[in-house]
């Protein structure tokens, strides 16, 4: 009986516990499943989406698509664009602008540029690493927290400090070390006096951090005491103040090359007699630098002292500065000579020489400054021979017919029709640069390098800019021209493109949207590679107000395919901004182009080489909205400008509609 009634609890407990394990495991499978749905659903939901919580510049584009998500964040950016990010000091307010852009829009340079594709490609790739536990983490993460990524973009500090040094002229002041004058005829030691200048560290890592967050808010400058190097402390009472005056009483001293002699009178001599704090004079090296043979460690000493006179600290020798002018501006003149290289062009099919090699010759400065200051001041002689070296051409001696030129490999044309004056005059010139240019085979060529000196010296005429609301005249204008031609020409070509950027705006002369390229000394530079494995030579042609370059070289049989530029995600410029200027009559307004919209272009660009090499490329462009600039005369320009009026439509609205 009592076994009866255990086994019966037994099955009971036994079939209870099946029932729990039933339930328990059904359950699990249950929330398995669901989490597996959710999961999908969810995967689903971000195929195409950034995860959520994803912040870019304080904005949450989780959930976005990239295009969706590149609009919020352009907004933003054009906002800077359009406004600027403020300095302040102290009452004083300065807006620097992303862009410095002449007034028809054709020349500008970057000062800041978003990069808002690799922002997004960034934001778009977490939680989809190829570390499956980092995406798991990361999604996980998002689900409760959020993800900050910081905008990339590219901020060019030598233009920013230009632009705040010349936006803020009261934070600085010049720091004078103690230095030699004469008066009456004797040597003097003038007093050192402290500078002042603007914290360019601190400004330029606080404008980093506004631009990685999209912050507005306006920066402080930031200034810092600026101490001389040399004190006049360190020299009296030593008997270099006499050691100065015999150095200028040896005066006049003389340069010689040749037949022809600078002589340096006493007066002009003194303005070139400095104190030094240091021995750089006496550096490793330097005597060697200056094409003066090896000396001994003795004579070094020997040497060395010379310059020191009887203190340690102190150094007597020659202003760096003042004596490469006088060689620049009186020397250099009549010694030097530009090698010129050979340039050709084609002739009823054949390639012919128009212009011959030949070196040049250089006096160089630098060279010739530590020369004198050897013979001057180091072994107190009052004659020195000035040093001039030759400087080969690169192509000297060719042989034509081992250039392997025969036929148009591409072709790159643009117009310039509506062009003023100076605009035609600068692409004449600079297209004459390029015409008979060489490009061996797999070299780089740069079209800054090829362009060479721009400015007066060399033809070219001025444009104005705006810089901080202030119209000034700066060297470029309408060399975009020749570097949107050659950007054509080498895609028609099929080589490959190294270095291009397009405008920071949509401008007349280079549509369609999308094939410009721009140019701007030093950088951004227009760079292609000549990868077909014989010379190429650039021929430069116009018809009307059509600019072509031709490419000529020697075909291998690639195939190119350039397809037509797509333009979208049209923005509307902001209103229209007035620049005060005196050049005007007081009221007077002149309004120089009409607004363009901002927007996106590409074009997808294939080259098929013969052994079957597949190359595909797209070239994208943003460009910023630009709103209509306006010149208003005043009596007397206070800085000031501003937003007048919302402008109509743009014809860049009416063609984004189909492909140009």
């Amino acid at each position: 009986m009592i076994q009866a009634l255990n086994l019966d609890k037994f099955n009971h407990t036994a079939k209870w516990l099946l029932k729990a394990a039933i339930i328990f495991f059904g359950t699990l499978i249950l929330i398995a499943l669901l989490a597996v749905t959710l999961y999908l659903v969810y995967e689903k939901k971000y195929e195409l989406r950034i995860y959520p919580n994803v912040i870019i510049g304080g904005m949450n584009v989780g959930g976005k698509t990239v295009d969706e998500a590149e609009k919020i964040i352009n907004e933003k950016v054009d906002k800077i664009n359009q406004a600027g990010i403020v300095f302040f000091y102290n009452e004083k307010k300065a807006a620097i602008m992303p862009t410095i852009t002449s007034i028809d829009g054709d020349f500008a340079y970057d000062v800041i540029t978003f990069d808002t594709k690799k922002t997004l490609e960034a934001a778009f790739d977490i939680g989809r690493d190829t570390d499956k536990i980092a995406n798991f983490k990361n999604r996980l993460g998002l689900l409760w927290g959020d993800i900050r990524i910081p905008l990339k973009y590219e901020l060019n500090e030598e233009k920013l400090k230009d632009l705040l040094s010349d936006s803020f002229p009261q934070a600085r002041a010049e720091t004078k070390n103690a230095e030699l004058t004469i008066e009456d005829g004797k040597a003097l030691i003038k007093d050192e006096t402290l500078g002042l200048s603007i914290n360019y560290a601190k400004a330029t890592a606080d404008i980093r951090q506004r631009l990685a967050v999209l912050d507005e808010n306006p920066i402080k400058i930031e200034v810092e005491t600026v101490y001389p190097q040399v004190y006049k402390k360190d020299f009296l009472d030593k008997g270099i103040d006499i050691l100065a005056q015999e150095f200028i009483d040896r005066a006049p001293y003389e340069l010689n090359h040749g037949k022809d002699s600078w002589k340096i009178k006493k007066e002009d001599f003194a303005g070139w007699v400095t104190l030094k704090n240091s021995l750089d004079i006496c550096a490793s090296g330097t005597l060697e630098a200056a094409g003066i043979a090896s000396t001994t460690e003795d004579e070094m000493a020997e040497f060395c002292y010379s310059f020191k006179g009887t203190s340690d600290n102190a150094v007597i020798g020659l202003d760096e500065a003042k004596v490469m002018e006088y060689i620049t501006k009186n020397i250099s003149p009549k010694t030097d000579k530009e090698p010129s290289e050979s340039k050709f062009e084609v002739k009823e099919g054949r390639v012919t020489e128009f212009q011959v090699a030949s070196s040049g010759k250089k006096a160089d400065p630098v060279k010739n400054f530590k020369l004198i200051e050897y013979n001057f001041a180091g072994k107190k002689a009052t004659t020195s021979e000035i040093v001039v070296d030759k400087v080969e051409s690169e192509f000297a001696g060719k042989n034509l017919n081992d250039l392997g030129i025969e036929e148009i490999i591409g072709t790159g044309k643009s117009n310039f029709a509506g062009s003023p004056k100076n605009r035609r005059h600068n692409i004449k010139i600079g297209a004459s640069r390029l015409h008979g240019v060489l490009i061996k085979p797999d070299e780089e060529f740069s079209l800054i390098k090829a362009l060479g000196k721009i400015d007066g010296t060399t033809g070219y005429l001025p444009e104005l800019v705006i810089k901080n609301n202030r119209t000034i005249p700066e060297y470029g204008g309408g060399l975009c021209q020749i570097g949107t031609t050659i950007f054509r020409a080498t895609v028609n070509t099929g080589l490959p493109v190294t270095a291009r950027q397009n405008h920071s705006y949509r401008v007349s002369y280079y549509e369609p949207a999308g094939t410009d390229a721009t140019i701007y000394d030093p950088w951004p530079d227009y760079r292609f590679k000549n990868d077909t494995g014989h010379y190429v030579l650039i021929q430069m042609r116009m018809s009307g107000n059509d600019l072509y370059f031709d490419l000529w070289g020697k075909k291998d049989g690639r195939k190119v395919t350039v397809g037509k530029p797509i333009i979208s995600n049209i923005v509307k410029p902001g209103p229209t901004k007035l620049i005060e200027t005196t050049d005007l009559k007081p009221g007077e307004k002149k309004c120089t182009e009409k607004p363009h919209s901002g927007a996106n272009a590409y074009f997808d660009y294939k080259v098929v080489y013969p052994d079957g090499t597949v190359k595909d490329k797209r070239f994208s462009s943003y460009y910023k909205p630009w709103r209509e600039v306006c010149l208003i005369g005043v009596e007397k320009v206070n800085g000031g400008g501003g937003a007048t009026s919302t402008p109509a439509t743009t014809n860049d609205e009416k063609k984004a509609t189909s492909t140009p």
